[in-house]
């Protein structure tokens, strides 16, 4: 799960900062629940999380694609400064080997 949390996790903070001014505040909250680890990442934009359409060559626009691959669900809600995106990790997921020492 370590693997899929730090993708899911870099996936979200970063449209989160791509979203939010320069001086805007993106908060992150993780906690343990009955279903997975629910992975939370709010920002102060309004404008809600769509997954692009991505070409080959494309450089970016995969991140929901990403997100939604490793997570259980996945959505957002409206919060009263702005938006919160969520995922929910699975608690058995597959192994990485990426020679992290946190794996």
């Amino acid at each position: 799960m370590l693997c899929d949390l730090e993708l899911v996790l870099g996936e979200l903070v970063a449209n989160a900062v791509a979203a939010s001014g320069p001086t805007d505040r993106v908060d992150v909250n993780l906690g343990l629940v009955a279903r997975g680890l629910l992975v939370e990442v709010a920002d102060r934009s309004l404008k809600a999380p769509v997954p692009r359409q991505v070409q080959a060559g494309d450089e970016g626009g995969r991140g929901l694609l990403i997100v939604d691959a490793l997570t259980k669900r996945w959505g957002w809600r409206s919060s009263p400064d702005g938006k919160v995106v969520w995922g929910l990790l699975p608690f058995a997921s597959p192994d990485c080997h990426s020679g992290n020492a946190l794996s």
